[in-house]
Order: structure tokens, then sequence, then C-alpha cells
């Protein structure tokens, strides 16, 4: 079993339910409804796909997926794409964690500039 450490301070974002849908049927949430955690502990993994994996403290369940949004002390941003889930061992709360499958918002990319040479 490999233990992922934290590597920075995340917050999520909550969007209230319900939320009205757009022209294409999809849930929008009010953002004067939004709701922002403290800072909490965790990871983020980039995936061979190029998708991501969060590791947040359990203090930040319930997440959801679709409407919410992770944000780093680095101000990278994150949607929530997959269903979340809260992994607890029981009599251990210390290892308990929430993990996130998401993607970065904007999606960071390689703008083709030439690699600098000494």
């Amino acid at each position: 079993m490999a233990v992922l450490l934290a590597d920075g301070l995340y917050q999520v974002r909550k969007r209230q339910h319900p939320a009205e849908p757009d022209a294409h049927g999809t849930p929008v949430p009010r953002p004067d409804n939004a709701s922002v955690t403290d800072p909490v502990p965790g990871a983020a993994v980039e995936q061979p796909d190029g998708s991501w994996k969060l590791r947040l403290d359990p203090s930040v369940w319930p997440v959801r997926a679709q409407d919410t949004v992770v944000t780093d002390d680095s101000i990278r941003t994150w949607t929530v794409t997959g269903i979340p889930r809260l992994h607890e061992v029981p009599n251990v709360p210390d290892v308990d964690y929430v993990e996130v499958q998401a993607r970065i918002v904007p999606p960071e990319v390689d703008r083709g500039y030439p690699v600098p040479t000494a």
C-alpha cells in the first residue's frame, strides 16, 4: 500500500443544490449560493490520461461530482469529474481521506515554446 503525503493546502468550493438547468439541461448553481471550506491538507497527482487524483482531509466531506471546485495554495483549480469517495479506516481516523477524480481548469497545455539552451 502506498501512502500519498500532503503537498499543500486545499479549499473546496461547494455549490448549493438545487441548481437551475441551463439551455442544455446541465445544472448551473448560482455563484452567490457557494460556500468555501477552510484550507485543509491534501495532495494532487496527475494521472497518465491527463486527469488528476486529489486526496483531501475528510473534514471537507461531502464533496459532489460536477459541482465542486478544489483550489490549492498555488492557485491551481480543478473541477470534480468523478464520484468522490470517503475512505475511512475503522478506529484510525488519522488515515481517513476523500478521493476525488478531477480535471484541471484551465487545462495546463504545452504552448510550444522552445526550450532554452545554455
